[in-house]
């Protein structure tokens, strides 16, 4: 019996629809067009292994799953355990209205089995690890730096809150040394209102050594890379700064992956966002899907470079004559 299943099997394409979740997955099994079984198992790529080897034995395994919190470490797994495998984006993924209103775990992965029967789904790019992580390490700084920002504003609102009158524009904007001493000196009313101030304090102090830390880590790990000339070349671009070329580094890693310009502008997010009917075409602003980390960063480096760069200056000029500045800066 065995050995009519191995030798129906043998050289046969099964493809493996993947929902994954922390503690389990729900598997959906097609070939020939055809479903052949969903079922839950074990969250782990070596489950799915035995699994696929001892049901569908000799056959050629193709699996697919959503890029999310899990990373590609289960791509990695399954392609050496001889999977075929794609990572794809759950926004590409078609879905009927039916589907949104009443998802389930079953309904994703038979989806996603479909698509990669039907050879329908896009694959994402997959980093080698070194470059994942040293991504991961300039996105960990972004965040620090976000977190940062929030505790001036809780530190701004308690002011507001109780009536303090700020300092001077230039020394609020910055938060120099002497902002922060004058915030240590401050006193509300001896108890709560100081104790919650002084906290909120401490908390920025601790977030700007954290970026610090972290910014000299990234500078080191880049010097580091084995494209680090990459990084210097960035450098020679008027308007770009090191964290700037770090996180263009970082995000894009491979250039060639692109095949054209319109394909890198949609990845950043510096596209219009389009609901064109009939003769009806809305102006609604940038696509809402993009790549936070890249967009953000390339329109700060622009309001830089204009200042810097005569002919992106005539260029922005010659834009602001029929559009708003924050439109051409885009």
């Amino acid at each position: 019996m065995r050995e009519n299943t191995t030798a129906h099997c043998a050289q046969q394409h099964f493809h493996f629809g993947i929902d994954v979740h922390l503690a389990k997955w729900v598997v959906t099994v097609r070939t020939g067009d055809m479903a052949l079984r969903t079922l839950a198992m074990d969250a782990s790529p070596d489950t799915l292994h035995r699994f696929a080897t001892k049901s569908y034995p000799g056959g050629i395994y193709h699996s697919a799953y959503e890029a999310g919190f899990c990373g590609f470490w289960i791509h990695r797994r399954l392609t050496a355990l001889g999977f075929e495998n794609t990572v794809c984006h759950a926004a590409d993924i078609p879905t009927s209205q039916k589907e949104r209103v009443q998802r389930t775990d079953k309904r994703d992965s038979r989806k996603i089995a479909k698509q990669l029967e039907k050879n329908d789904l896009n694959a994402v790019y997959v980093p080698d690890e070194s470059m994942q992580h040293l991504r991961s390490l300039c996105r960990l700084r972004f965040r620090a730096r976000g977190d940062s920002t929030r505790v001036k504003n809780r530190i701004k609102n308690l002011l507001h809150f109780n009536g303090i009158a700020m300092p001077r524009r230039d020394e609020m904007c910055h938060w120099s040394g002497a902002f922060v001493r004058w915030l240590d000196a401050l006193s509300l009313d001896g108890g709560p209102a100081d104790f919650t101030l002084a906290c909120c304090i401490d908390d920025l102090k601790h977030k700007r050594a954290q970026v610090l830390e972290l910014t000299r880590k990234l500078r080191q790990c880049c010097r580091q890379s084995p494209h680090h000339e990459i990084v210097s070349l960035l450098l020679t671009i008027p308007g770009i700064g090191f964290i700037t070329a770090a996180t263009l580094y970082t995000e894009i890693m491979d250039m060639s992956r692109f095949p054209n310009l319109d394909d890198l502008a949609s990845y950043v997010g510096l596209i219009p966002r389009t609901d064109q009917s009939d003769s009806t075409d809305p102006n609604l602003g940038l696509t809402p899907r993009k790549n936070s980390f890249l967009s953000s960063m390339l329109v700060e480096a622009a309001w830089v470079t204009v200042r810097h760069d005569p002919q992106l200056l005539a260029c922005f000029s010659k834009l602001t004559r029929r559009m708003k500045k924050q439109d051409a800066i885009v």
